[in-house]
């Protein structure tokens, strides 16, 4: 999956496997039947990124970060729905906000 370190924003984003927006079809997305570390949470979420609203569900799961990090029990929003083409055409499948914690959404 090829991400965005984004220092504007606070949230990590991924597209998920449960989402049939147009922006999803053409990405990587995210499953959680693949995972053997995952805990549902299923807390739904409404974030806005940019010029688009995404809603989805939080979810938690071991994020490794090119092969060498490893972080336990990383809650993200899991992204079900993204009814704009903001993300349709980026290089970039998720989004992993670099920002203060004071601007994540939802303390996330």
């Amino acid at each position: 999956m090829n991400v965005l370190f984004d220092t504007g924003s606070a949230n990590l984003i991924v597209p998920s496997a449960k989402c049939s927006s147009v922006a999803c079809f053409l990405h990587a997305k995210y499953s959680s039947d693949y995972s053997s570390t995952y805990v549902a949470n299923g807390a739904p979420v409404t974030l806005q990124y940019r010029t688009s609203n995404l809603t989805g569900i939080l979810s938690t799961d071991t994020l490794t970060i090119g092969g060498i990090a490893r972080i336990k029990n990383q809650t993200f929003t899991e992204y079900t729905r993204e009814p704009g083409l903001a993300f349709a055409y980026t290089k970039y499948d998720a989004v992993l906000g670099l920002a203060f914690q004071a601007l994540a959404i939802d303390n996330v």
